[in-house]
């Protein structure tokens, strides 16, 4: 057993060692105690950066949600005043195209009218030349009136003659007011569906303006405007024609009677009634001559051709049309209106381009090519810029044809054989 001496050291040693760990654990306390402090002090800096921070998000985000609402609010506005104006465009196409209907059916009115006066010009000119077919059945008279009478038979057949050449004149350009009458009622259909499809695009989207649509069509009606505005010009024309005509016809009729009154009172006719002139040949067309082209020409007549040389559209690889027709002097042919086309035919492997104009008055389509054919590609466009460029300065506007369109509009030139 151990003695009290040594629990005495024993215990001294313990409470030494005691001691000891106690300072230890005071001095381990004070650097904790001191960490903590900083950690603390760097946390609440931290916390408040972070907080900052979370500040300025918010600000941020309530700054981005007013500009989105001020931006959705920008494009309501902007796509009701786009719905507006495309309404207004749309309401002022259809006011335009409705007008144009109008003055068509006017002319058309006019028309009817025209071809009723001609209808009983030419009852009349049938009966002139019965009475006139008449008075030469007669039997010669060997009186002093003779000669008078023979001479007032003449004039009469001179004035007749003269009036159908003026009823022949006044139905060709009758003629020519109904293909162009026909060709302004083909414009408005156009104008009509374009002006669905400007509806329908509305109705989808509001939100964007077709501008070049609508200009089109604004252009389109102005042009049929002033087309219509020229076929009222040339149906006043022809109606002052027809009067004028109606009023020659009268004037024949009485100096006829007059002509058979006499004959009543001097007799028949001493001799026959001399045929009325005939008319001067007119000049051979210039397809009728093949005249040689004009030197220093890029493009010139194929004297041989009579229309583009393919069956189907299956060949045509582009193709350019105007859009009205223009007035114009080709190749020695008398001014008049026609219509343009520039087409691209592919024959075996080559490309060749082709210039058609269809002319109104003559009745004769002129196909011309080019002076120098195109050997490859680039020459090929270029060719088609030049043919382009010519036709524009002409006055004509080009428009390119769709494929899905070629065979309907370019069937009429094709060759038949």
């Amino acid at each position: 057993m151990a003695s009290g001496g040594e629990i005495a050291r024993q215990i001294g040693a313990l409470a030494e060692e005691l001691g000891q760990t106690l300072a230890e654990a005071r001095d381990r306390i004070e650097v904790l105690t001191a960490e903590l402090a900083e950690a603390r002090a760097g946390g609440a800096d931290i916390l408040a950066a972070k907080q900052g921070e979370l500040e300025t998000a918010e600000k941020r985000i309530e700054s981005l949600v007013q500009k989105l609402k001020e931006a959705r609010q920008e494009a309501v506005d902007a796509r009701e005043e786009t719905r507006q104006e495309l309404q207004q465009q749309l309401e002022t196409l259809e006011k335009t195209a409705e007008n144009a209907r109008e003055e068509l059916d006017q002319e058309r009115s006019i028309r009817k009218r025209l071809e009723k006066g001609a209808a009983a010009d030419e009852k009349r000119l049938a009966e002139l030349e019965k009475a006139v077919a008449e008075g030469k059945a007669g039997e010669p008279s060997p009186t002093a009136g003779r000669e008078t009478t023979g001479v007032a038979g003449s004039s009469l057949q001179a004035e007749l003659s003269e009036a159908l050449e003026a009823i022949m004149k006044e139905r060709q350009a009758r003629e020519e007011l109904e293909e162009q009458l026909a060709e302004a009622h083909k414009l408005i259909e156009a104008l009509e569906q374009g002006l669905k499809r400007a509806q329908d695009a509305a109705k989808v989207a509001a939100g964007s303006v077709p501008a070049d649509e609508t200009r089109r069509l604004e252009e389109k009606l102005g042009v049929a405007e002033a087309q219509l505005e020229q076929a009222q010009r040339d149906g006043g024309k022809y109606a002052a024609a027809c009067a004028l005509a109606e009023k020659r016809i009268a004037e024949l009729e009485q100096a006829l009677k007059a002509g058979s009154g006499a004959r009543g009172q001097t007799g028949s006719y001493g001799e026959e009634t001399p045929a009325a002139p005939k008319p001067s040949t007119e000049k051979p067309l210039p397809h009728e001559l093949h005249p040689a082209p004009k030197p220093g020409t890029l493009f010139r007549p194929e004297w041989d051709l009579e229309a583009l040389p393919c069956k189907s559209a299956d060949q045509v690889l582009q193709a350019w049309g105007s859009a009205f027709n223009v007035q114009l002097s080709l190749e020695g042919y008398p001014a008049q209106y026609c219509t343009a086309f520039l087409v691209v035919l592919k024959q075996g492997k080559q490309k060749q381009l082709y210039m058609v104009f269809n002319l109104k008055s003559s009745k004769h389509v002129l196909v011309c090519v080019p002076s120098k054919p195109p050997t490859d590609e680039a020459a090929l466009n270029k060719l088609v810029g030049e043919g382009q460029k010519y036709l524009q300065m002409s006055g004509f506007e080009l428009e390119k044809i769709p494929p899905a369109d070629m065979g309907h509009v370019l069937e009429g030139y094709f060759l038949k054989k």
